[in-house]
């Protein structure tokens, strides 16, 4: 018990703390753990325990992430009790349009607000409103809106149904990540057709609002929406494209160019759950290439995860997609390998076979998650995945280029836009083929015992092939 271990150790176990703290701290009688001392108390114990280092104080390190996380969840808590003294009241409520607008076809249009104002009273969090209106509004923009305020779901603390727009406020310049997109969007426009420009861009820059529902919904069914929202898998294919080509030349002119279009991107897509996690892991991983280290992918999961916790607690109570990432990706990067090394040992995986395995090993960890949240599942998921994804980067790099020569060189756009246009009227068509299948959709309720039983199931799988093959990881990288 007096062996020392490596650092990282240490900060895997106080990750697993802080993730712990931050989900008891959904509890209202916790709140006493928002004082002061108890951060200091944290910081003390993580002061020792990175002196020190020794195998006994992981239980020590375990109870400094725990109480970083009360006392953040406790903060968090008590900021989003402010809302309930306005339930069932309308009232005025001003917010910034964080994220892309979703359009209904019942009329309605649904916007996330933050930096929210009810009543002049400035609030924490993000407030989730429906409006009955087509209007333009953008992300970036100003909103004053007057509705019934009642209690949220997920990660917003509060929501407003049907409310009444008042003002639209557009900052000029507020948002430039979403302008330049819509500059390029509008260039894209120029050369292909709606439907096609839609999944495009979806593909190249996350924006689906030239998306239909009625495709959206497609997309859901057959498990391919991880495609069309930006993410991690974007990140690490616009990455990858700099960095093989940089680094013959210059190694920390990689890292620097990559640096730059990770913030650019994360600029341009807007600061979703997956976006954020996939900005960080991206970073990180960056980080060790360019020092020569490998990161286990575990240790990288649990430590991003609790990042995200501190930057937003109520990630960790109830936002759907924060946890459908880190399972699809933990899924990729951690059960994939152990599945192929368990089958066929060290010898590489060719490009199908990389794919069948990530897909399912992705499947497999966001299934109980799905059947419990939506109740059902994707029955054709796979063959969707096969003869979809493997075309995606290509799609994503003839969409730029053609969006690209529209801007620069008009007259010959049409022809630039001409194998974009041909390769996503492909995808569109496989897409709208599988979804009229009878069997394109399937119904799986999971109640919270199935639930639990399902995560226990699966990390014993995991922890059954890591003891057979004794992987150690070392092959593998976001990045790749």
């Amino acid at each position: 018990m007096k062996q020392r271990l490596h650092i990282v150790y240490f900060i895997s176990v106080t990750s697993a703390g802080v993730l712990t703290g931050t989900a008891l701290a959904l509890n209202p009688k916790t709140t006493y753990f928002a004082a002061l001392p108890w951060l200091l108390l944290a910081a003390i114990l993580f002061i020792l325990v990175a002196i020190w280092r020794y195998k006994w104080m992981l239980t020590v390190a375990l109870i400094c992430g725990i109480l970083l996380g009360l006392w953040r969840g406790a903060n968090a808590q008590i900021a989003f009790s402010q809302y309930g003294q306005y339930y069932g009241q309308t009232v005025i409520l001003t917010g910034r349009v964080a994220s892309d607008v979703t359009e209904k076809n019942n009329g309605t249009t649904g916007v996330n607000l933050s930096k929210i104002k009810i009543n002049n009273m400035p609030m924490s969090g993000n407030v989730w409103v429906s409006l009955s209106t087509r209007d333009q509004i953008k992300r970036g923009d100003n909103l004053q809106i007057e509705g019934e305020i009642r209690n949220g779901f997920g990660n917003f603390p509060a929501t407003i149904s049907r409310a009444k727009l008042l003002k639209v406020e557009n900052i000029k310049h507020g948002d430039i990540g979403r302008e330049i997109r819509d500059w390029f969007s509008r260039k894209v426009l120029m050369i292909i057709p709606k439907e096609q420009a839609g999944l495009g861009l979806s593909y190249l820059v996350g924006q689906q609002q030239l998306l239909s529902e009625d495709f959206s919904n497609e997309l859901k069914m057959l498990g391919l929406i991880h495609l069309v929202v930006a993410s991690g898998y974007h990140l690490s294919l616009i990455v990858s494209y700099i960095k093989r080509p940089l680094s013959k030349v210059s190694k920390y002119l990689a890292l620097i160019a990559s640096l730059f279009f990770i913030g650019a991107f994360l600029s341009i897509s807007g600061f979703g759950t997956s976006m954020i996690r996939a900005s960080i892991m991206t970073v990180l991983s960056l980080l060790a290439w360019y020092y020569g280290r490998k990161i286990n992918p575990v240790v990288l999961i649990v430590f991003v995860a609790a990042m995200t916790v501190l930057l937003s607690p109520a990630y960790v109570w109830g936002d759907v997609g924060w946890y459908l990432s880190f399972a699809a990706f933990g899924g990729v990067i951690i059960l994939a390998p152990l599945i192929h090394n368990y089958f066929w040992g060290e010898k590489e995986p060719g490009f199908l076979r990389h794919l069948l395995i990530g897909t399912i090993s992705a499947q497999i960890l966001t299934l109980p998650i799905i059947a419990f949240t939506f109740g059902e599942y994707s029955p054709l998921a796979l063959i969707s995945n096969i003869l979809i994804q493997p075309f995606v980067p290509l799609a994503m790099l003839l969409t730029f280029i053609g969006g690209i020569v529209a801007a620069i060189f008009p007259p010959l756009a049409h022809f630039a836009g001409w194998p974009a246009n041909a390769l996503l009227t492909y995808m569109i068509r496989v897409a709208d083929w599988l979804a009229g299948l009878p069997w394109a959709e399937g119904e799986l309720k999971f109640n919270a015992s199935y639930l639990i039983l399902s995560c226990v199931v699966i990390l014993s799988l995991n922890v059954f092939l890591w003891k057979k093959t004794k992987l150690g990881f070392k092959r593998e990288n976001v990045l790749d």
